[in-house]
This record gives structure tokens, C-alpha cells and sequence, in this order.
């Protein structure tokens, strides 16, 4: 069990430290072996960039921007379709969904006909092809919302679901096992929360769970062999890296990050988690790095 550095020819997000243009509250999603980082937030304001990283050769490609630039998105995989919800512009609060389709390295923009609440820094997560977005900030100044959304990229609608006891913003979410678990995150007064709860759709019903052993905002998660692995984020130990066993509902330590980080992007390929971009100590990151079970 151990992290390592991933040293990349792209100066984008490659082993370089600090980088004033390197984006933080970016969307990530895994296909066909290549994770894609798509927007966040740069010193200049929200980006569309799009980046993609091939661990079989460590390099980094730059792909066709997304149609309006976003940060504070969550991003999820359907049928080799990159989907990009929620989020913000310069414009504001964005209801649309971008969809890149890497094939084509194209987007188009799905816009339903009754689209979903407004609101950035939310998490979530796909389970039978379905998109969850959950929680965030509110168009509201300091709200904190729990509502729970789904959305179907069949038939380009969203449904309202059970709503998360717990309303917080950038709390980091995981599936395993059909299940959506969201751990951490902030509430409306600051308070870095420890509290992690699951959505089972099957029941539309949420459940708490064993807490994080040290609350965390703004952290990046990963499932390896069915396993929960959460890094780092914005607490009091920013590069610690804890594991989630849903049989046990119990939390293990593991081996630490390289690099204290939060809001950074992560994804599984090939059963090793990488972890890109986000802030740190220094300010905006580049640095790429890999943790293999």
C-alpha cells in the first residue's frame, strides 16, 4: 500500500508544485482506462478546459472544451459518456448538463425540461446508470441544502429523492455495491463535519454510518476492490488517508499522501487511485499523484 508520484510530460497538472492556472473544484470520470478532469476554478475565474491522463503511457492530452465553463460540478460515467451537473459559471449557478463523448471528442448540452435546484459544490455519484447529485451550496448565500436529485441521461429528466439528513456542501460520495455513501464535508457555519451517511436507491432511503475518523471537507474518494478510500481534504490532517469496509462498517488508517490537498479530482483505473490538481499549503496544485492497495 503505498503512493507515488506520477511524473507527466503535460505541464497542466504534471509534478510541478504550485501552479497559478492549474484549476481547483474540477469534475473527474474514468473511461475506457483514461481519466478526464474537466473545468474548476483558476485564479482567472471558472475554465472549460478538459484534460485527459493515460496512466499506460503517464501523459496528459488536452480534449475539446466543455461548451460553457463550470466549477463546484459533479461529474459521473454512463455508458462511456462523460456527464458534467450542477456547478457555476461567471454567468452563475448552471442547471444545464454537459456530455462529452470521447470518441468524438465532442459535447453537447441536455437541457430538461424541468431542471433541478440550483446549487454548486454538491457530490454524488452513478448507480444503474442513474446520475446522483446531492447536497452543495444553494443559490442562497450560505445555505446548505440535503436535497437529493437524480438524474436520467435515458430520458434527459430529473426526479427528486429522499433528502441526506445532513445538509453540507463539498462532502466527498462514493459507490460501492449499488450503494452511494457520502462522508464529510461543511456545514452552513463553518463546522468540518466528520458525519458520513448512504443512499440506497433501491429503497430511496438513507442510513447513518460509522464516522470519519477525522472530519474532512473537500476530500477525494475511491473504491478499490469494494473498499471506500478517502484522501485528504481540508482538516486537520490534510494528507491522511482512511478506509471504508461497508460489511464492517469501520474506518482503517492507511498510508499517507505525498502532497496535503483538497478539492482535487481523483479515479480508479486499473485498481489504482489517482489524485490530481486541488489546493494545498502552496496554493493551487499541479502535482499528480497514484496509491496503489
Amino acid at each position: 500500500m503505498e503512493y507515488r508520484r506520477c511524473v507527466s510530460e503535460r505541464r497542466q497538472l504534471d509534478d510541478t508544485g504550485s501552479n497559478a492556472n492549474s484549476p481547483l473544484g474540477t469534475a473527474a470520470g474514468v473511461i475506457n482506462g483514461i481519466l478526464y478532469v474537466a473545468g474548476g476554478n483558476s485564479a482567472n475565474g471558472a475554465v472549460a478546459t478538459l484534460e485527459a491522463y493515460n496512466p499506460a503511457n503517464n501523459t496528459w492530452a488536452t480534449k475539446a472544451p466543455m461548451p460553457t465553463p463550470r466549477y463546484g460540478a459533479v461529474a459521473g460515467v454512463v455508458n462511456g459518456l462523460l456527464y458534467v451537473a450542477s456547478g457555476a459559471s461567471a454567468a452563475g449557478i448552471l442547471t444545464s448538463v454537459a456530455v462529452y463523448d470521447p470518441a468524438a471528442n465532442s459535447w453537447t448540452t441536455q437541457v430538461a425540461t424541468v431542471p433541478p435546484m440550483q446549487r454548486t459544490y454538491a457530490t454524488g455519484g452513478v448507480v444503474n446508470g442513474v446520475l446522483y447529485v446531492v447536497g452543495g451550496s444553494a443559490a442562497a448565500p450560505n445555505v446548505r441544502t440535503a436535497v437529493l436529485e437524480a438524474y436520467d441521461p435515458g430520458t434527459n429528466t430529473w426526479s427528486t429523492k429522499a433528502s441526506m439528513p445532513t445538509p453540507r456542501q463539498t462532502a466527498v460520495s462514493a459507490v460501492a455495491n449499488g450503494i452511494l455513501y457520502v462522508a464529510g464535508g461543511g456545514d452552513a457555519n463553518g463546522t468540518v463535519l466528520s458525519v458520513v451517511e448512504s443512499y440506497n436507491p433501491a429503497t430511496n432511503s438513507w442510513t447513518t454510518k460509522q464516522r470519519l475518523s477525522d472530519p474532512r471537507d473537500a476530500a477525494i474518494a475511491g473504491v478499490l476492490n469494494g473498499i471506500i478510500y478517502v484522501v485528504g481534504g481540508f482538516t486537520d490532517a490534510p494528507a491522511t488517508v482512511e478506509s471504508y469496509d461497508t460489511n464492517t462498517n469501520s474506518w482503517t488508517r492507511k498510508a499517507s499522501a505525498l502532497t496535503d490537498r483538497g478539492n482535487a479530482a481523483a479515479g480508479i483505473v486499473n485498481g489504482i487511485l489517482y489524485v490530481a490538481g486541488g489546493y494545498g499549503a502552496s496554493g493551487t496544485l499541479a502535482t499528480l499523484e497514484a496509491y496503489q492497495r
